[in-house]
């Protein structure tokens, strides 16, 4: 199923999108199936970039761990936001 996402996106034509997952995608396929994704959004003229984020950064009541794409058409810059909140931002996680 995550590997329908880059179709889609190639059929969208979307400036931006963002992608998300659990954390075992980085070893899903023997660690594949991220390098496999990054190929496929550059192959329809996404560049992305990855990062394993931690919710609780987001301001997400949750500590658990996600990865994120985030992409762009190429030729358009983009930075990933700084995280706003901390673990210890007082939010209850669980």
């Amino acid at each position: 199923m995550i590997f329908s996402y880059p179709h889609i996106v190639a059929e969208l034509r979307p400036r931006r999108f963002i992608f998300e997952n659990v954390e075992g995608l980085l070893t899903s396929g023997h660690g594949e199936a991220p390098s496999s994704l990054v190929r496929e959004f550059l192959a329809i003229g996404h560049g992305v970039r990855l990062q394993k984020v931690n919710l609780a950064g987001c301001g997400v009541p949750q500590t658990r761990k996600r990865v994120r794409i985030i992409g762009h058409r190429i030729g358009a810059d983009f930075q990933f936001p700084e995280e706003r909140f901390s673990c210890d931002s007082g939010l209850p996680a669980g």
